[in-house]
């Protein structure tokens, strides 16, 4: 896809969802071949579990030896 078609896809698509108040249509699910990407925690899918990801986080800040932040006090960080 050249840069000028995608130009014009998402102006369509702003056009259609903005301008016309159109709903944004529901995300789908991945293709079947990328559903373990978005279910593995060490890539923090969004399809993984949280509870999971917190600990590939921790590993990964004991393996790069910095101190992870807490971020279950931050406003800004929203959890599922």
């Amino acid at each position: 896809m050249s840069l000028a078609s995608a130009v014009v896809r998402l102006s369509l698509i702003f056009y259609v969802h903005i301008i016309l108040g159109e709903p944004i249509p529901k995300r789908l699910l991945p293709p079947p071949d990328c559903i373990g990407f978005y279910t593995d925690p060490k890539s923090r899918g969004y399809l993984a579990d949280p509870a999971l990801i917190a600990e590939e986080r921790l590993k990964l800040a004991q393996k790069y030896g910095y101190e992870l932040p807490d971020i279950t006090k931050d406003d800004q960080v929203r959890t599922r």
